[in-house]
Parts: C-alpha cells; structure tokens; sequence
C-alpha cells in the first residue's frame, strides 16, 4: 500500500512538469527523503561536493544527476519509469545516472584515498583476512563483563598480548584496579608473549599446554586443559552475544 501511496504521489508530481530538485522550495522535506533516502539538507552536502565533478547543462543539472541516481537506489525503480518522472528520455536519464556515480566515485577515492587506504591497513586482520577494530573484553568465570577497553586496530602492532601488556603497565590504568595479587587469568595462546609479565605482577596464569616432548600430555596437563577450555567457553559464548 505505501508502495502504491508512493507511486502515486509521483505520477501526481510528475504532471507538474516532472520532479524538479533544482528549485528548492518546490518538494519539501519528506518528499527528498522518500525519493532520495536524504533529508534536504544532507542531499544539499552531497550535491556541494560533486557539483565540480559533473557538467550541467540546459536539460538536467547536477542536482538532478544527483537525484536521479538516489531515487533509483531508493526506490528500485527502472530507468524508464524514472524518465518519466523526470521529465527526460530515457538515454539522458541513463546518462546522468552514470554521470552522477562517477561523481560520486570520483570524489570519495580521489578526495579520501590517503586516509582510506591507511585506516585499511590499521583495521586489517590478516587471522580473520578482513579490516575490522577490535575491543578487549575482560570477562569474570560466571560470564560477568567486568569492564571492556578499545576499540583497537587489528594489525599486527595491536595483538591480544601487546594491548594487554599496554594495560598491564600502566599504574593508572582500569584494569589494574580490578586486581589483587594471586587472581587467575584465563587466557589463549594469543596472550603467550604476556605471561610473564602477569606472573611477575604476581598473577596466576591458566593456558592451554603446549606438547614439548613425547606425543601427548601428563594426566595433570590434560585436566588443566580440559578445565580452561571449560572456562574459556563461557568467555567465547559471551563474545559470541556481542558480536550478534
């Protein structure tokens, strides 16, 4: 029904000479917003930016280059039905759909390329093989959250154990007010390069046993194994909540 509502206030807009986005005052707020999904003054900025970028001329101006291109993001409508509404034909509709998405590439690379590329190579992750920024969650064995510090990049210079170790250091820090000596740290392998810094501050560390000789673990290795995986799956099923 809204879908129906829609079309019909378009074909209604589209008898007054088509859809116009050069003249202001002639669609208010909402209809920017239900044709374009922006607010007037955000299809403004945007327009602003890509003015430099795409020639108007005496049949569509940038704004209209602009609209064409969001109305059809929008709404899914076709080419054809969109020259309609514009009042245009269907090859100069076309042509500054493409006009207004070159534009729109050509400032976002051109303009944000420097600062884009480095946040990509800050945020990515070769283990997970994606960008992405990481917190470092402090978890009680209950599954309580005690406090959560980040978020941090996730390159190599920003490892469980380093961001760890950073905390650990600092006197002033919120983690350190949590702790008292002879408290257990639950941790992975990943926190390996840490240990013993946090057993020299007088904390218990509990990790999973690496097999140095032989071809398998002590009866005493083994249960301390299958206890902190135990442990680690509350933690794991906790940052499974959060990422939901």
């Amino acid at each position: 029904m809204r879908l129906c509502e829609l079309l019909g206030n378009l074909r209604s807009i589209a008898a007054r000479k088509g859809l116009d986005f050069d003249y202001l005052p002639a669609l208010t707020d909402s209809d920017y917003y239900n044709l374009a999904g922006l607010k007037k003054d955000h299809f403004n900025s945007v327009a602003n930016c890509i003015k430099k970028h795409i020639k108007s001329t005496s049949g569509r101006s940038y704004r209209t280059c602009l609209a064409l291109l969001l109305t059809k993001l929008r709404t899914g409508l076709s080419i054809s039905v969109l020259s309609t509404l514009f009042a245009l034909s269907k090859r100069r509709a076309g042509r500054a759909i493409a006009a207004a998405r070159v534009a729109l590439m050509s400032y976002i690379y051109r303009k944000k390329f420097e600062l884009s590329i480095r946040f990509q190579r800050q945020t990515y992750s070769v283990h997970k093989g994606r960008p992405l920024v990481k917190p470092m969650i402090i978890v009680s064995f209950t599954g309580y959250i005690v406090t959560i510090f980040g978020p941090y990049f996730a390159d190599g210079k920003n490892n469980d154990a380093n961001i760890l170790t950073t905390l650990m250091r600092s006197d002033a820090s919120e983690l350190r007010s949590y702790l008292k000596p002879n408290d257990v740290f639950v941790v992975d392998r990943g926190f390996r390069d840490c240990l013993k810094l946090l057993e020299d501050l007088g904390f218990i560390i509990k990790m999973l046993h690496f097999l140095k000789d032989g071809s398998q673990h002590t009866s005493s290795e083994a249960n301390e194994s299958r206890l902190v995986t135990k442990i680690r799956w509350i933690i794991e099923a906790v940052n499974g909540l959060l990422k939901k």
